[in-house]
């Protein structure tokens, strides 16, 4: 499988810090083998962290949102994640991509 994920964490009235950790833990402890892409504290929105994950083989998503959804205090969206096209696109901003921006 190997699919991107996005999981956006919310931690209404709680420390966000403590319920992400217990939140990483739970899938950890569901999905020992997922890989975690990248993981950042956000700050200013309605989403205090957002991680990017990959689903190996055998491993099922749901099983990940379930382990979220049971740790309390967090509140949890689990969304699939596809490339920008617009970023993949030659002159899209991204490395190796050619100058002058987006396709019109």
């Amino acid at each position: 499988m190997n699919e991107l994920h996005v999981l956006l964490l919310k931690a209404p009235g709680g420390n966000a810090e403590v319920v992400h950790t217990m939140v990483i833990a739970a899938i950890r402890g569901a999905l020992p083998n997922l890989r975690w892409v990248a993981s950042y504290a956000t700050t200013g929105g309605d989403v205090d962290a957002i991680d990017v994950v990959a689903f190996q083989p055998g491993e099922d998503p749901q099983d990940a949102l379930k382990a979220a959804q049971g740790v309390p205090g967090a509140e949890v969206e689990l969304l699939i994640a596809q490339p920008s096209l617009t970023l993949m696109a030659p002159g899209g901003g991204a490395p190796g991509g050619a100058p002058g921006g987006p396709p019109t």
